[in-house]
This record gives C-alpha cells, structure tokens and sequence, in this order.
C-alpha cells in the first residue's frame, strides 16, 4: 500500500493531524493545500492503528465528486477495505439511513423522491387550493408569482433543519415585536438622520431592548444590535448621520410620510402564510411516501433525534467521523453531527 510513502511527504502539522486518533480536531486551511488527502491519510491511520471495522468510519462530503476521490485515493492507501468505509455525501447517507433502517420511518415510509418537477407540480396544485386573498396566491399572466420563491424558500427551511411549526413560532414571535416596535419607529425618523438627534436613537434602542424582556425572534436581536453599532459609529459634532441612514434603509420602510414601519413586516406575513402551505406540503408528502432532495437530511435528521434506538445504534457504528469542508455544514447536516 502507499501509506507509508505518502505519509512521509506530509510536513508536521499534517503529520500530528494523522496521527492524533482520538478525540475531536478541526484542520484549518485554504484550498489546494491537500485536506481531502489528510482526511484520507487519517482514516487509512485509524484502520492501521485500531480494531476500528472499516464500516465503523463515517466520511461525510459535500459533492459526489469529492466522495468518489476519497474513495479513491483511500483504496490506494488501505486496498480493498476502503470500499467499506461509509463515505457519503450528506444527502447521500441521508438516502442510506432511510434505505438501511426503514423500520425507523414507518410512520411515513419513503416510497419515491421527488425530483424539481414534480415538486413544482404538487405545490402548484396546492396553492390552486388557497384562499384568493392569500398573498401567495397572487398569480401574473396566470402563474403564480410567488410559486419559484415558495420553492426556494421551504427547501432553505429544510435545509436548516426548520419544520412548519419551528417556522410558525419564529414568525409569531417577529409579528409581535413588530406590532411594539412600530410605534417607536416614526418618533426617531420623522426627520431625516442627523447627529442631532442622538438622543432620539438612543431613545429607540433602549425602547427595542426593553422589548427583548420577551421572547422575541431575531429580526428584534440582530436590528438593535446593528442599531448599537450605528450609534457607536455616530460623529455628534459631525454633520452627516450615514450609519443611522444606513440602519433605516436596512430596516425600515415608509409606509406613509413621517410613518416608518420594519420591512421585515410584510416578508413575516409571507412566512406565516407559507408555514401552513409548508405544513400541507409535508402533509401530502408524507401521505404519498414521496420525500424531496432536501427530506434525505431532514428525515433523517427527524429520525435520530426521535428514536433514541436509531441513535445509539448509529453511535455505536461510527466510532469515527470525518467531515470534509465542515464550515459549509447547514443547521439539518450539523443536527446529523450533533446527534451522532
């Protein structure tokens, strides 16, 4: 095998990164530097230096691309056993715990995925459905203009591991900051921004902050902490106000003159409605066992938090487990790490 060929062309820092087996790491470096070739280095280590199986090593990727060039390079390193190792891309082992474990899933057995057209099929069919005054229903030239941003949207909330009712509470939450806040709002910017009227901005956060005593979502947390820091940037001898400017433009939107309301406003309202076509969609999924390219994660990700015996029966396998570019790892895929 090349193992030990290729170890010798490691420098020290990746050398201490092979050779330390047990407990948590992380690899920091920039692209073309060889961290596929260093995960593949550490896993063919592990096979070497434990009683680990090959099938008790978890490889998570991001492309298939990338999958099959750690499998590649792996079977230089360790032969015929690297086929046994699980390496996956996150969907792709998404896809195998459903195939593996179906017994985990029968509350909602996956049959079929479907692909983009045919998730562009059902939801229109489901926004037919909706209440003419609905704002997602809201057609031009007879298609619904909303329909491709529907799509985007439920499977970003997939992909962050948000379930209609996680989606639900978030926007509940925002409404009712947004119904406090507003009143707050036209006092500070009935007239333009101006160092001047520090006072009046300062006035506004404590009055954001005071409203955070609550539960409240994070379009309350991150505005006041953004207007914190345009109030830190403020010149009160200066002439203009741009970081003031900035934070209303970034925030706010006028609904009539002197009258400014957050323009988050009326994306939570889409968001509410969206959380119970969401909820439907998920509905009729799961009452045809069909489950989109995003459910592999999401599913999956459901699954193991649930039943305690899938867990422990995944924890058990995997005694190690690599991920390739974890930065890039969404809220659903870290979930899946988390848990296992």
């Amino acid at each position: 095998m090349d193992f030990d060929r290729e170890y010798k062309k490691l420098n020290s820092s990746q050398k201490q990164a092979v050779d330390l087996i047990d407990g948590p790491l992380i690899v920091i470096a920039g692209p073309g530097t060889g961290k596929t070739q260093l995960l593949s280095m550490r896993t063919a280590n592990i096979l070497k230096i434990t009683d680990a199986l090959p099938e008790n090593i978890l490889c998570l990727t991001f492309t298939e691309a990338a999958s099959e060039n750690m499998r590649a390079r792996l079977l230089k390193l360790t032969g015929k056993s690297a086929n046994r190792v699980g390496i996956y891309t996150f969907h792709g082992f998404g896809e195998h715990i459903i195939k593996t474990y179906p017994e985990f899933f029968y509350e909602a057995p996956l049959l079929n995925q479907l692909n983009e057209l045919g998730e562009y099929d059902l939801l229109e069919k489901l926004m037919n459905k909706l209440h003419h005054d609905n704002p997602l229903a809201k057609k031009v030239n007879g298609t619904y203009l909303h329909l491709p941003a529907v799509i985007r949207t439920i499977s970003w909330f997939k992909q962050a591991g948000l379930n209609p009712d996680n989606l639900r509470v978030e926007t509940l939450k925002n409404q009712a900051f947004f119904k406090s806040a507003n009143k707050f709002l036209s006092e500070a910017f009935q007239a333009s921004p101006t160092p001047k009227n520090i006072h009046l901005y300062s006035d506004l956060l404590k009055s954001l902050l005071k409203l955070q005593v609550n539960n409240v979502g994070e379009v309350a947390k991150q505005s006041a902490i953004e207007l914190a820091s345009a109030i830190d940037e403020l010149d009160p001898a200066g002439r203009f106000a741009k970081s003031i400017t900035a934070w209303r433009n970034k925030w706010l939107t006028q609904v009539k003159k002197g009258i400014w309301h957050f323009d988050d406003q009326q994306k939570n309202t889409f968001l509410l409605q969206l959380a119970d076509l969401y909820e439907t969609y998920q509905t009729k999924l799961t009452a045809t066992g069909l489950y989109s390219f995003d459910d592999m994660i999401l599913r999956t990700t459901n699954a193991i938090e649930n039943s305690e015996e899938l867990r422990l029966t995944l924890q058990e396998k995997y005694q190690y487990i690599l991920v390739d570019e974890y930065q890039d790892t969404n809220g659903a895929q870290d979930k899946i790490l988390n848990q296992l």
